[in-house]
């Protein structure tokens, strides 16, 4: 049973992302639908994961897919719930970047109208929370 129950809870794959210039761009299109999206930017041969989610227009929730609790196993959406991998929490999608409980890790980013724009520093700065010792 236990596999089966791991094997339903695995992470949708990460979308591979690069810069343009010192920033990361997602368009706000490929995001409008209201669920968790997952990238996965490569710094220094370590993939950093990242989510977004739009809560509501004009208001993106940016985030790596790590806590400071539950470290880097990341999250799943579960209808309008997003999910905790390994504790289960669930998370309020507006609170998401926000410190706290089992929240997604605070990411910098802002849009510019058309797109997510995450720099690159800032993807750059999350590598310690998916590197593997």
């Amino acid at each position: 049973g236990y596999a089966y129950s791991r094997a339903a809870r695995r992470l949708t794959p990460a979308t591979p992302v690069t810069a343009q210039g010192s920033d990361v761009r997602v368009p706000l299109t490929e995001i409008a639908d209201g669920k968790l999206h997952r990238y996965a930017f490569d710094v220094e041969g370590t993939p950093v994961r990242f989510i977004l989610v739009q809560a509501a227009p004009g208001n993106v929730r940016t985030a790596f897919d790590a806590c400071q609790i539950c470290g880097a196993d990341g999250y799943r959406q579960e209808g309008p719930q997003v999910i905790c991998q390994t504790c289960g929490s669930a998370i309020n999608v507006p609170t998401i970047g926000m410190g706290g409980g089992c929240n997604p890790r605070h990411l910098d980013a802002r849009t510019d109208g058309q797109s997510v724009v995450v720099p690159v520093a800032a993807l750059a700065a999350g590598r310690r929370y998916f590197e593997t010792h």
